[in-house]
């Protein structure tokens, strides 16, 4: 019994590892120069004036020329941040919009698949809840996305 006890504990530590390591590093999940968790006055310190101010009830958008958008709940709490065309953004590992997918590999293990439509997203899992999203079409990358999963 004793060994059979040791056994899932060894296979249990061994999976959380496996879990852990298929992570990327939080600060990995940046665009231009933003990290998750900016505030609206250091965006525009960065920045400047978003170009529109996208509101809701629970937020708003700052839209930077509708290929850069930052979204802040409650005008404050960043939420998530997403590029969708080849303007000079990219993550801190130096992918952008326009690139082969192949570049993914640099951050390892995929977390998630999904199809929507014709594109696919892959996302790739950081702690605290934090996901980084690649949209892909026809093999290179068309959107990256940062969120927090909330």
């Amino acid at each position: 019994m004793r060994k059979f006890l040791l056994l899932i504990v060894f296979i249990s530590m061994t999976t959380v590892s496996a879990i852990c390591a298929a992570q990327i590093p939080q600060e990995e999940v940046a665009l231009g120069g933003i990290n998750l968790g900016a505030t609206p006055e250091y965006v525009k310190s960065v920045y400047g004036e978003p170009s529109s101010y996208i509101r809701s009830k629970n937020g708003v958008i700052y839209d930077y020329n509708s290929t850069f958008r930052i979204y802040f709940a409650s005008g404050k709490y960043m939420y998530w941040l997403e590029t969708t065309a080849n303007n000079g953004i990219a993550t801190p590992s130096g992918v952008t919009i326009g690139m082969d997918a192949s570049i993914l590999y640099k951050y390892g293990e995929i977390y998630l698949t999904e199809h929507e439509g014709n594109t696919t997203y892959y996302s790739y899992w950081a702690p605290g809840r934090i996901t980084l999203i690649f949209g892909v079409q026809n093999g290179k990358i068309i959107s990256i996305k940062g969120s927090c999963m909330g």
